[in-house]
């Protein structure tokens, strides 16, 4: 029987065959929109009836395990303080002289969807607690990567990279699995690296060594490390430096980062920086005291002057996407926006630390490092984009506050486990 990792304090060994059925088809209905998502650059109405349908099936596991509940204190005073906080975000849109509905509406759900989530982990705790649901959620990820590949080019070639989650799972794989899955996963893990440089996406290929230097921190010693990495990068620029040098450059010259090796103008880059400075001069020069410690709320749209984003214009020449997510959390959410997201790395630097000396005493990763570890990839990918409308990063979050605030313990190890037939972990 698989250890406990205290979700549920309450919980019997046993668990429900029924709810196993439910965390199938939440992990099944995520990983449907990350397919659809992949094959279809653009936002389609269909990506939309699947995010509504995502929030449906987690309300409803909620539902069917609400007598399973049992919150800790932690974890309820959090869910209580986060839903007055949705609430207080709902109060500038009453002030604002444009109103979208539907932007409103998407960003509420968008920001309460990790505590829905953070509920279901203590309905259906198994959907968190046992690896197998991670090898389901890393074969829909698969298919969503080859979805990308075939159906989803768009402009100029470009496709849909690899999802961030697959390369945290897969290097996972490789860091805790057996001989075969190590293999499986490392040969993978170079498929996406080459599939993350074609499709132009240069988040990913960075994500996917920070993945590989975080674990590699997360296991070793420091003067492993160092011992490790001096003589391999002496033999490498002694024996290899310059073939390997121009292999590298010829690779990068015919990707995205070609721009920044040539010393060319990044003009996405540029764009999001551009859109960050309007966001600083409507901050600083238009925004009372209470808009600064509130945000404008759910929504929120503003005016560009140095940044153009043509086709993410309204008809009143507005524009609500916001790349950058620190920027976007000050303009919508506040100061207190920005509070809570310096809370959220302030944890995720502490639970680091926890399970580095929890796989280093015991020689074994937690189970809960594969969430503190994804946290961190999508914390690292938020500098740049906004991925808090991936439902993927609120199934991430849920699993990682789950584990940091209801737990002393790390959870259990990672390890190959099926569903028994009466729904628990083997």
């Amino acid at each position: 029987m698989a250890a406990r990792i205290g979700l549920n304090t309450r919980e019997a060994a046993g668990g429900s065959a029924p709810l196993d059925l439910v965390a199938i088809g939440i992990i099944s209905v995520l990983g449907l929109y990350t397919v659809i998502d992949a094959a279809v650059l653009r936002v389609a109405a269909g990506q939309r009836i699947i995010y509504a349908g995502i929030a449906g099936i987690v309300a409803a596991s909620v539902l069917l395990g609400w007598m399973r509940i049992r919150l800790p204190r932690p974890v309820a005073a959090s869910l209580v303080v986060w839903m007055l906080l949705l609430i207080a975000w709902l109060l500038p849109v009453l002030g604002s002289e444009q109103v979208y509905p539907g932007y409103v509406a998407g960003d509420f759900a968008s920001m309460a969807m990790p505590a829905l989530f953070l509920l279901a982990a203590y309905a259906v705790p198994d959907m968190y607690r046992n690896p197998w649901y991670l090898g389901l959620l890393a074969g829909w990820l698969l298919m969503a990567m080859v979805a990308g590949m075939l159906l989803g080019t768009g402009w100029g070639g470009r496709f849909e990279p690899p999802h961030n989650l697959l390369v945290v799972l897969l290097w996972f794989g490789v860091f805790a699995g057996g001989r075969g899955i190590r293999w499986l996963c490392g040969g993978l893990l170079v498929v996406v690296l080459l599939l993350a440089f074609q499709s132009g996406a240069r988040t990913v290929v960075v994500l996917w060594f920070a993945g590989l230097a975080y674990l590699l921190a997360l296991r070793w010693p420091v003067r492993h490390l160092v011992v490790a990495a001096v003589p391999l990068g002496a033999v490498i620029v002694l024996f290899a430096g310059a073939a390997l040098q121009q292999a590298l450059l010829d690779t990068l010259a015919q990707s995205r980062f070609r721009q920044n090796i040539e010393g060319e103008a990044d003009v996405s880059l540029i764009s999001r920086f551009n859109e960050a400075a309007d966001i600083a001069a409507i901050v600083t020069e238009e925004s009372s005291a209470l808009q600064i410690v509130l945000g404008r709320g759910h929504g929120a749209t503003f005016r560009p002057e140095r940044s153009f984003p043509m086709h993410n214009f309204t008809v009143h020449g507005l524009v609500h996407h916001i790349h950058i997510t620190p920027v976007m959390l000050l303009y919508r959410y506040g100061l207190l926006g920005i509070a809570v997201y310096v809370a959220l790395i302030a944890f995720l630097v502490r639970r680091f630390f926890a399970e580095r000396r929890h796989t280093r005493s015991r020689g074994q990763l937690p189970h809960s490092a594969v969430f503190t570890f994804a946290m961190v990839l999508y914390v690292a990918d938020s500098l740049l984009r906004n991925p808090l409308v991936d439902p993927l990063l609120s199934w991430v979050l849920a699993g990682f506050l789950a584990y940091a605030l209801s737990s002393r313990r790390q959870g259990s190890t990672i390890r190959v486990s099926r569903p028994s037939a009466a729904g628990t972990p083997a």
